[in-house]
């Protein structure tokens, strides 16, 4: 048997855990290029064309109270100010053996501000110039 608990989900950017994530969808992670392409010639003949782009994006959803705003924000400010807003950004699923792992990330832009009389999240975009993704199953309680 599994069992999947949220709050082993461990990011960090920077050295910096990163906490407060909004219920439902919290993560998304995905590179932007596909690992291989393919053509075929003339004659039909498929040719497999190997891409070596591992750029890559997090997205990653706060609670809008949450202190991984204020961490995300000064890294955009630092960033947009003197071009030193990125970093480190690793995920663990301590629930498996997914490991994302990118040396070089930074926040695209700031989040949206939406305000409600509801909660309200905060959704930042992380740009991976090599995103190294380990995807694996969930550990077994047995």
């Amino acid at each position: 048997m599994q069992e999947f608990d949220p709050a082993k989900i461990i990011v960090t950017f920077n050295g910096v855990l990163l906490n407060g994530f909004m219920s439902g969808t919290f993560l998304t992670a995905e590179r932007t290029s596909d690992s291989f392409e393919d053509d075929s010639g003339a004659d039909g003949k498929p040719v497999r064309i190997r891409k070596r782009d591992k750029r890559g994006t997090v997205t990653l959803t706060f609670q809008a109270e949450s202190l991984a705003n204020d961490v995300l924000s000064a890294a955009v400010n630092a960033d947009e100010l003197l071009g030193t807003g990125y970093g480190i950004l690793q995920v663990q699923d301590l629930n498996g053996r997914t490991v994302l792992l990118a040396a070089q990330a930074w926040v695209r832009k700031p989040a949206s501000v939406e305000y409600s009389d509801g909660a309200n999240g905060r959704e930042w975009m992380l740009a991976c110039a090599q995103l190294d993704m380990k995807l694996g199953g969930a550990n077994s309680l047995l």
